[in-house]
């Protein structure tokens, strides 16, 4: 998943989208009720850093979450 800024297209986000990424209004990965996404993303060491998108409404996040799922299931549907 990469995002870029409006304008100069500067990457901001560059975060592989994996099976097991939960990416929503919460850690667990439902549909955003408000302007926030929220998903785990691999850091060194084997941890997982929390990170925290603020977009521009709501309407955003549940766009991206609904992109994201689409994706993952379209990805790893038949690696069950």
């Amino acid at each position: 998943m990469i995002m870029r800024t409006d304008g100069t297209y500067t990457v901001i986000l560059n975060v592989a989208i994996y099976k097991e990424l939960k990416l929503g209004g919460d850690i667990a990965g439902n549909t955003p009720t408000s302007n926030q996404v929220q998903f785990s993303v691999p850091a060194p060491g084997g941890s997982l850093d929390l990170m925290i998108l603020k977009l521009k409404s709501a309407t955003h996040a549940k766009e991206l979450h609904k992109h994201v799922k689409s994706l993952q299931e379209e990805l790893f549907s038949s690696t069950d």
